[in-house]
C-alpha cells in the first residue's frame, strides 16, 4: 500500500480509502493478466529449483488458472466485468506473454540462481507499531557466477532479491532504479525475517528489477550465453604483416609445408610481441592488426535481447524519508496533489472516475520526488 500511495495518491484515495471498484474495461484485465504471469514464473522457477520443470502446456495451464481465479475475486468483489475482453486478455497470455515467461526460465543467469524464497510472503512491525506485510515475488542465492544487463557481476554466495515487472509498460527508469519502495520494503523484509540468515552476513545483495519484455534498448549490448558483452568488432593480426614478416625473417624458405605448419604457433607468438614496424614497397607503414565485423555480433544483434535483469542501486536514506512521509500522509488523510508516474494513468482501473485523470482534458501531472 505504501508503494501504491507513494505511485498515485489519487488512486489510493479512490481504491483503499474510498474503496471504489475496478473498471476492467478501462484495464483489459491488465491487473489479472500480471497475476497470472507472476504465478506462471513462480512454478517455473520451482520446477527449475526442484529439477522437474514445467513444459509450456504446464505452465500455460498455470497461468489461465490464476488468471480464472483473479478475475472471479475481482468480479465477486463487485469490478466491472467486460466479456468481449476476456478473449484478447487469453490470447495474449498465451501468446506473448507465455514467450517471455518461456524465455525468462531458459535465460542461464535464471539458472545460475538457487531460487529458494518463491512468492514468499512476509509480516513484520516496526519500532511504531505498524505491520507491513507483502510477498517476495523471488529470492536466492548465486551458485555460478554471471554478469547482469547493467553489466554488474553476480558472484557464488552473492544474494539476489528480485521484483519482476510484466506488461509492455514495465519500465527501467531512473525512478524505479533509484527510488524504489518495493524493492527497499522487500530487502527490509527478508532480513527482518531472518529469510537468509543460513548464509553469510557479509554477502553482496544485489536488488533486482527483472523485466520480462524483451527489451531492445540501443544501450543494451547484446550478451552471450554466460552474460559477457560480445564485442562488435574482432581485432586480429593483419595477413599482409604476417608474410612481410616472414619474408623479413626468411620464413618462407621453409623446405616442408609440414615444417612450416609445426612452426606457426611458435612463429605467431613471435609477431604478437614483435614491436618492429613493417613498410611497403611505397613507403607506407602496414598496420600488425586489423578490425572485422564480428560474425556472432551481427547474428546476436538479429535475435531478441530477451528479460532484463537490472541492479537496482536503491537510494536509501532517500527512500526511508520517502516512506516516512507516505505513513505519515496516509494515516493523516492527506493525499498529495500530483498523479501518477508518467504513462500510468492510460491502463489505471480507475480512470473515468479519478479528477485528475487526462480524460478530464487536462494532462495528468508527473509525480515529484
Amino acid at each position: 500500500m505504501v508503494a501504491a500511495y507513494l505511485r498515485c495518491g489519487r488512486k489510493f484515495q479512490l481504491r483503499y480509502v474510498e474503496k471504489r471498484k475496478a473498471d476492467h474495461y478501462q484495464t483489459g484485465y491488465a491487473a489479472q493478466i500480471g497475476t497470472a504471469v507472476h504465478a506462471a514464473v513462480a512454478e517455473g522457477l520451482v520446477g527449475i529449483r526442484s529439477g522437474n520443470e514445467l513444459s509450456r502446456n504446464q505452465l500455460e495451464a498455470v497461468m489461465l488458472e490464476a488468471f480464472e481465479e483473479s478475475v472471479y475475486r475481482a468480479h465477486s468483489e463487485g469490478a466491472t466485468t467486460d466479456p468481449e475482453r476476456i478473449a484478447p486478455a487469453i490470447d495474449r497470455m498465451v501468446g506473448p506473454e507465455m514467450d517471455r515467461v518461456m524465455a525468462l526460465m531458459a535465460d542461464p543467469r535464471i539458472r545460475s540462481v538457487n531460487w529458494f524464497c518463491i512468492e514468499q510472503n512476509f509480516s513484520w512491525e516496526d519500532g511504531h507499531g505498524r505491520t507491513y506485510r507483502g510477498t517476495l515475488d523471488a529470492g536466492g542465492v548465486c551458485e555460478r557466477e554471471f554478469v547482469l544487463g547493467c553489466g554488474t557481476a553476480v558472484l557464488p554466495g552473492d544474494i539476489l532479491i528480485c521484483d519482476w515487472k510484466t506488461g509492455d509498460a514495465a519500465a527501467i527508469d531512473y525512478p524505479s532504479r533509484r527510488g524504489n519502495v518495493q524493492l527497499a520494503f522487500y530487502e527490509l523484509a527478508v532480513f527482518q525475517a531472518g529469510m537468509f540468515k543460513r548464509h553469510n552476513a557479509s554477502a553482496r545483495v544485489h536488488l533486482i528489477l527483472g523485466k520480462l519484455v524483451d527489451y531492445d534498448h540501443p544501450k543494451r549490448p547484446p550478451r552471450d550465453d554466460q552474460g559477457n558483452v560480445i564485442p562488435s568488432k574482432l581485432k586480429m593480426l593483419n595477413p599482409e604483416y604476417i608474410a612481410a614478416y616472414g619474408q623479413m625473417k626468411g620464413w618462407n624458405r621453409t623446405k616442408s609445408l609440414e615444417q612450416a605448419t609445426a612452426a606457426m604457433p611458435e612463429r605467431l607468438q613471435e609477431i604478437e610481441t614483435s614491436r618492429r614496424q613493417l613498410r611497403r614497397g611505397n613507403g607506407e607503414r602496414i598496420p600488425k592488426r586489423i578490425e572485422l565485423e564480428n560474425p556472432a555480433y551481427l547474428e546476436a544483434c538479429s535475435k531478441p535481447k530477451g528479460p532484463v535483469l537490472h541492479r537496482c542501486e536503491v537510494d536509501r536514506p532517500l527512500t526511508r524519508r520517502t516512506i516516512a512521509h507516505a505513513i505519515r500522509g496516509a494515516e493523516q488523510g492527506l493525499f498529495p496533489a500530483s498523479g501518477a508516474l508518467n504513462g500510468t494513468c492510460t491502463w489505471c482501473e480507475y480512470k473515468q472516475e479519478c479528477p485528475d485523470s487526462d480524460t478530464q482534458g487536462a494532462p495528468f501531472p508527473a509525480a515529484s520526488g
